[in-house]
């Protein structure tokens, strides 16, 4: 028989709840395997200076796109080997996918950067998953100024860019041919149920 393996990406702008919906759908998936998100897990790994210069988009721009690059090929490893882990029986769900560096080079550093990171091969490999694997979910979460705050990490949220930043990922989404639902509700508990109700039609 073979094996159902869901794989549940929660894409948007940084500041708009994707953290806390991982939270609760793992709350009532228990059996689901929580990813937390890369870019946090790379950016937390370096020291403070990295780190700075890691997100200035506007004044260490080579500094950002090889974090990009990073985050890609690190969001594609954990792909890969969630893939081949035999313990891993449902699946799991993961705080951003390998799109997301893409958009954030779209809306930070221009077109010609994210075109570099889209012609990556570990792009590719992500992006075939995404269009190809009958069991991935994207979902993406629409921002709420409710849900604006600092995490002491990331640049500071600014309204404009992360609604820019949603219709990027969604325009971009839609041109590679990648299904996906968007999460425009603000309540936790709704955004939970439709998650949780997708993985459950997967997995039945």
């Amino acid at each position: 028989m073979e094996r159902k393996l869901v794989r549940v990406y929660l894409c948007g702008a940084h500041s708009t709840g994707k953290t806390t919906l991982l939270g609760d759908v793992c709350k009532e998936l228990p059996e689901i395997k929580k990813e937390a998100e890369i870019a946090r897990q790379v950016l937390e790994g370096m020291s403070l200076e990295d780190r700075r210069t890691a997100i200035d988009f506007r004044n260490q721009p080579e500094k950002c796109e090889q974090f990009l690059r990073l985050v890609l090929e690190s969001q594609c490893e954990v792909d890969r080997k969630n893939a081949l882990n035999e313990d891993l029986v449902e699946g799991y769900i993961a705080d951003r996918a390998g799109i997301d560096p893409l958009v954030y080079a779209a809306l930070y550093l221009g077109d010609k950067v994210k075109d570099s990171l889209l012609s990556l091969p570990v792009t590719q490999e992500c992006i075939k998953m995404y269009k190809n694997d009958k069991n991935a979910l994207i979902f993406v979460v629409h921002p709420h100024k409710e849900c604006m705050k600092e995490d002491g990490i990331r640049p500071t949220p600014v309204w404009n860019e992360l609604t820019r930043y949603t219709e990027i990922l969604t325009q971009l989404l839609d041109h590679l041919q990648i299904n996906y639902t968007p999460l425009t509700v603000l309540d936790r508990t709704e955004r939970c149920q439709i998650v949780v109700n997708q993985i459950q039609e997967k997995l039945s």
